[in-house]
């Protein structure tokens, strides 16, 4: 059993994301255990690279297929977003997830000292914007769920948490709770209404690194910065303003903004047609700060981790 660890959820389709975490993360963190979560059985580029950057790969098959199945309460197909499910299962006592389509610019482990006085916490939460990504406007007629609980509508890319805090055994139980408000979800974003379900009905203290700021108990004042927001949010480099002061990113998440425009398959097929290109590329030509991912993706690391 490990004290304390970082899990993330890849396959080998999203290999090229995965790299860029990976070299992002062990710039910062050469040395805090990492997790790999199988979204699909197909991870064997992916498990070529585990010397490398040294991390494990998560294989308990029960958990996975539990997971699975609590997919199909909310989707026609089984989706491995919700393999995220397997973080308060696995082997480390406190940890830290995150989405592998982010890099990571700063050292984490400040993350677990806030577990002293909270039980889960996420990057950002509480932004009345962001609530259409969790929950439609109908949530409130319900009456399942307090104002309070449904404005907390947290990014659950990034998510703070201990073992065993949301059970295996009785996580069925809670899914088919939160199934009879399904048709109050937003479930493009997939499994991040149901995480926030567990979350704000779990009883126990809950908050994000957003609401913490230039409180006692974050002194660092990292600020995740989404890329959609483009080099328009950037100032001195890579900080960014909040509340009229300058603020250090330690995250950037391209969530909704690095997969494939229709234009851009339109444009492979033609070039597969004149044999000019085999393999279609796997982010967006056009992604924003495109330069900055690349930055990590094509890193040459010079030590193991």
């Amino acid at each position: 059993m490990k004290e304390a660890g970082v899990y993330f959820v890849a396959n080998d389709r999203i290999i090229d994301l995965a790299i860029a975490f990976l070299n992002s993360f062990r710039s910062y963190n050469p040395e805090i255990p990492l997790c790999l979560i199988p979204f699909r059985d197909d991870v064997g580029k992916l498990k070529s690279l585990k010397d490398k950057y040294v991390f494990s790969i998560f294989d308990d098959e029960v958990v996975l297929n539990k997971c699975d199945e609590i997919s199909l309460h909310f989707h026609e197909t089984i989706t491995g977003h919700y393999r995220k499910l397997a973080c308060w299962q696995g082997p480390f006592e406190r940890f830290i997830y995150i989405d592998v389509d982010m890099i990571v610019l700063k050292d984490i482990r400040f993350a677990f000292d806030i577990l002293e006085k909270y039980d889960f916490i996420t990057s950002c939460s509480d932004i009345a914007e962001a609530e259409k990504w969790v929950w439609k406007e109908s949530v409130y007629s319900t009456g399942a769920l307090s104002r309070e609980q449904v404005s907390y509508a947290a990014n659950t890319g990034f998510i703070v948490s201990r073992k065993g805090l949301i059970p295996l055994d009785t996580l069925m139980k809670r899914v088919i709770e939160a199934k009879s408000l399904k048709d109050h979800m937003e479930l493009y974003c997939v499994e991040q209404p149901l995480l926030n379900y567990l979350i704000v009905t779990s009883g126990i203290r809950y908050t994000s690194l957003w609401n913490l700021l230039d409180s006692d108990d974050y002194p660092q004042n990292y600020i995740e910065y989404w890329a959609g927001n483009g080099k328009r949010g950037l100032v001195n480099g890579m900080n960014t303003m909040h509340k009229n002061k300058p603020r250090e990113i330690f995250l950037v998440h391209w969530a909704g903004v690095w997969q494939l425009k229709r234009a851009e398959v339109k444009l492979f097929i033609l070039l597969n047609l004149f044999r000019l290109r085999k393999r279609i590329w796997t982010t967006s030509l056009f992604m924003p700060l495109r330069r900055l991912w690349r930055r990590y993706r094509y890193l040459k690391l010079t030590t193991k981790a």
